[in-house]
């Protein structure tokens, strides 16, 4: 399994962890270890390591796609 860890930046939203954390879970990635941040009134930053066999772009893209995610950085690999 390959460890990855991902830096998400995201509007300050009630919503924004827990679609965050289903749409990791839907694309078969475990999260290791989870730290959140808010930057200002309005920022998160959300750092996600996670673990698959399967392609980290895969969960990157996936999450890009949610309304409130502004940023997703592969940290390493």
């Amino acid at each position: 399994m390959n460890n990855t860890t991902l830096e998400i930046h995201a509007n300050n939203q009630p919503t924004v962890m827990e679609r965050l954390l289903q749409v990791t879970r839907y694309r078969g990635f475990v999260i290791n270890k989870l730290e959140m941040q808010q930057l200002g009134q309005t920022q998160l930053q959300v750092t996600m390591s996670v673990n698959s066999d399967r392609p980290i772009e895969n969960l990157s893209r996936q999450l890009m796609k949610l309304f409130d995610v502004v940023d997703v950085s592969i940290v390493k690999s």
